[in-house]
């Protein structure tokens, strides 16, 4: 479950969770908070991704390492492109 929060300037969004299902909102591991900040950058714009309040060595946290850099590799892409990456793709074999 989410909950979702802008700042009051707008330029920071943030999330909390606490795992997929309400059966590990009991489970400390399970917990973590995502905030994406916007700040100008001379004539760009520049995000920031934190994804914290991760316990150490967790299943999520593990996941998160993986993750955040395919998705936001994609997001360039998008950006830049107009074209996405398939992150659920499978990696072709070499």
């Amino acid at each position: 479950m989410w909950s979702a929060r802008w700042s009051r300037s707008r330029r920071r969004r943030a999330w909390s969770s606490h795992g997929r299902t309400p059966s590990l909102a009991a489970d400390p591991a399970s917990y973590s908070r995502v905030s994406f900040d916007v700040a100008a950058y001379e004539d760009m714009v520049r995000l920031t991704v934190t994804h914290d309040e991760l316990e150490a060595g967790s299943g999520m946290a593990k996941g998160i390492q993986q993750g955040w850099p395919i998705v936001l590799s994609s997001l360039k892409s998008l950006l830049e492109t107009g074209q996405g990456i398939d992150v659920f793709a499978k990696p072709k074999a070499a």
